[in-house]
């Protein structure tokens, strides 16, 4: 993912930040509301973990754990010796 983020995160500046600009001043307001953007998503997403902060999902993982071998379950292909050690 990180090399993916590499090659797209200069694309997407060089969308955002017209051609014209050649001068460091020139790109800064663009690069002050590029900021700002991303600072107003991180406090979106502080306040949303904030207001869901008690959440149980214990029952839910106790259940999902519960159930390997149950017939509806799905196993890994690593957890499977006959597949793997067949040939």
């Amino acid at each position: 993912m990180g090399a993916i983020a590499q090659i797209i995160a200069p694309l997407t500046l060089t969308l955002i930040i017209p051609a014209a600009a050649l001068m460091v001043t020139d790109k800064i307001p663009y690069m002050k509301g590029l900021f700002g953007v991303i600072g107003a998503v991180l406090i979106g997403l502080m306040a949303l973990t904030i207001m869901a902060r008690n959440v149980d999902i214990s029952a839910s993982l106790q259940s999902a754990a519960a159930g390997p071998g149950s017939a509806g379950s799905r196993t890994s292909l690593w957890g499977q010796p006959k597949i793997l050690l067949d040939s």
